[in-house]
């Protein structure tokens, strides 16, 4: 099942905390001359372990990201462009491309991105169950489409193979207060050289046809117990919703609960050094429902390898 929907959709509320730092208080003479927007070159790396199948996922980028405009406003003041080259990284698949994320308002946030996708034929991947149509529908214990939980020990023979994943999404964030909301979709279109007609995505634990589309989405709402000012970390606690849905077999999983994140601005030569954990429980998934999903994230970011920006 994945690990990275819950963490990303907590990351996002990084800028929201910047909206509250304490502001700048006015000194005598005239005011700085307040420099253009220039760009921030930095690689950035995610590393997120949970006691599912998956195990693993680091998630790598090296982006170059540059401010639209200058504004005082908390809406408008995080406002940017960013490209990046990114690579994703499992035991049984890495996915490698490119994706650019443009965010014109403190609030609003639009990604679109590729990925060359490589299964390595480990740990039973590229399994192909049979007869998966109308998905939501079939039980438990129906003999058809079974695609359950495969477990380390098992390992049985997988196939390796290629394919090709591109995908749009947006995000929503606000802030009370103290009180944090964010939320986003993501629609993405997957084309997989299977070995059957359907095959289980590893990244989200969905079953899948060969070209198929799958829907993707979360939200959160947390509590700033500490506002991040200077180097003061930021301690973010709340519950998280995840899911995720395959349009061809309409295959769909869902999951709630618990979260937190703990960040800091600058730890030694890195920045934005995070730690988020989530407890989350299947509120439908055909063989997990009513069982925990437990994750643990750690994240950082490189200096500007351009230098410092104003």
């Amino acid at each position: 099942m994945s690990i990275r929907l819950v963490f990303a959709v907590i990351s996002a509320t990084s800028s929201l905390a910047l909206a509250q730092e304490a502001p700048v208080v006015a000194t005598e003479g005239p005011a700085p001359a307040r420099s253009p927007t220039s760009w921030d070159l930095a690689a950035e790396g995610q590393v997120a372990f949970s006691l599912q199948r998956l195990g693993m996922l680091a998630d790598l980028k090296l982006r170059a990201k540059k401010g639209l405009y200058l504004s005082d406003s908390e809406f408008f003041h995080d406002n940017f462009l960013n490209v990046a080259l990114s690579a994703q990284v499992a035991p049984v698949f890495a996915h490698v491309g490119a994706q650019v994320d443009f965010q014109p308002a403190s609030f609003f946030k639009l990604s679109g991105g590729y990925h060359f996708v490589g299964y390595f034929g480990a740990m039973g991947s590229l399994r192909s169950p049979t007869d998966c149509a109308g998905l939501a529908r079939i039980e438990k214990s129906d003999p058809r489409c079974d695609f359950h939980p495969i477990n380390f020990e098992d390992n049985p023979e997988g196939t390796a193979e290629t394919g090709h994943r591109l995908w749009l999404e947006g995000q929503l964030m606000g802030r009370v207060g103290p009180i944090i909301a964010v939320g986003g979709a993501r629609i993405e279109r997957w084309m997989m050289n299977s070995p059957g007609q359907y095959w289980v995505n590893e990244l989200y634990g969905v079953v899948q046809t060969r070209s198929d589309t799958v829907i993707t989405g979360g939200g959160a709402l947390l509590y700033a117990v500490l506002d991040a000012e200077g180097r003061r970390p930021e301690l973010l606690i709340g519950a998280a919703d995840e899911l995720a849905w395959s349009l061809g077999p309409d295959g769909f999983y869902n999951r709630v609960g618990p979260v937190a994140s703990l960040r800091s601005p600058k730890w030694g030569p890195l920045r934005e050094v995070t730690a988020q954990v989530a407890v989350l429980f299947y509120t439908h998934e055909r063989y997990l429902s009513g069982s925990p999903y437990v994750a643990l994230a750690v994240s950082a970011a490189t200096p500007n390898f351009l230098g410092s920006t104003k």
